[in-house]
């Protein structure tokens, strides 16, 4: 297992887009400059008889004890393995690819993206997570059309009102966005700060170029939703949503998640991928009233033997000291 130098990395999604915007240079160079504690690396892998794929990873830098250690990916993102064309690999495939991750390292958590159809086993602990999304296989109108009665009726409702959504683009797009990120986060969940820090969004667009959307629900010029959209050669990703409270009569995520199928659909992409919704009721609930159904997916999770011996070390002395 090899390192592929960033310059050629992004060569190769040049030339071979990963599906999901997760897997691409992109974020793990927003990853890394948000946070100190990531280092953003693309692993060559492939033994003898076996073909080279390409595993897209962040190294967790330790500051003190050498444990090699890698996560792919965090913040609600996935990894995929990647042929040398660019194409998803298959079952063995990333099966080969990750047990020679486990043979390099002492610990990793992988979540592999919903739509490889691939599900890890062996030298690892596997635990199923589920997202909802749109499958845009049969296009936009199709899609629109498996959105409940209610939800389709409230879409044309606050359009015929004015209801106006589109890409805004440069700081003040970050501004007015984070400024509704925020108040929601503090003022409607009563949380210190939203998950999705300024500094992440700031590097997300910065690096993901074409390939981040902001949009803007907009009421009378207010605005009163919006959402942050990545994009892969087959996934449209709605990463972050905000509202704000008092305009939610408007029902304005309905008509924006609308704009967006088919903002989706016009790029030729097959999946529109709404997130894991963390088994909260009321947010799958929105989701299936869009026509969004789930999917499941691996969290695949490996520690070598010396890695184990040193959490049991460890929840020892502290259960002595604690």
């Amino acid at each position: 297992m090899r390192t592929l130098d960033l310059e050629r990395w992004r060569a190769f999604d040049a030339a071979h887009p990963a599906p999901t915007f997760f897997a691409r240079p992109a974020w793990a160079l927003a990853l890394e400059r948000s946070a100190s504690h990531y280092a953003a690396e693309a692993l060559m892998t492939g033994r003898a008889r076996t073909p080279t794929t390409l595993l897209p990873v962040m190294r967790v830098r330790e500051r003190s004890f050498p444990w090699v250690r890698f996560v792919a990916h965090p913040m609600g993102g996935y990894t995929a393995v990647l042929r040398e064309d660019g194409a998803v690999a298959d079952e063995a495939q990333t099966q080969a690819a990750l047990c020679e991750l486990w043979d390099t390292c002492d610990h990793a958590e992988i979540v592999l993206w919903p739509f490889s159809g691939c599900a890890q086993t062996g030298r690892s602990l596997v635990r199923q997570r589920t997202t909802h999304a749109i499958d845009l296989a049969e296009g936009a109108e199709a899609a629109l059309s498996r959105f409940k009665g209610v939800t389709r009726r409230m879409v044309g409702q606050a359009e015929r009102r004015g209801l106006r959504c589109g890409i805004e683009r440069g700081p003040q797009a970050i501004d007015t966005y984070y400024a509704m990120l925020h108040e929601e986060a503090v003022g409607r969940w009563g949380l210190s700060a939203p998950s999705i820090s300024r500094r992440l969004l700031e590097a997300v667009v910065h690096f993901g170029g074409d390939d981040v959307e902001i949009w803007i629900a907009r009421y009378n010029g207010e605005a009163v939703a919006g959402g942050v959209v990545l994009y892969g050669s087959s996934e449209s990703f709605f990463w972050s949503a905000a509202m704000r409270h008092q305009f939610s009569a408007l029902r304005p995520s309905n008509a924006l998640n609308a704009r967006l199928i088919r903002a989706a659909a016009d790029r030729g992409l097959r999946w529109y991928n709404l997130g894991s919704s963390e088994e909260i009721p009321g947010v799958i609930r929105f989701k299936e009233s869009l026509g969004a159904v789930p999917f499941a997916y691996a969290f695949v999770e490996y520690d070598s033997s010396r890695y184990r011996l040193y959490g049991k070390v460890r929840g020892a002395v502290r259960a002595l000291t604690g």
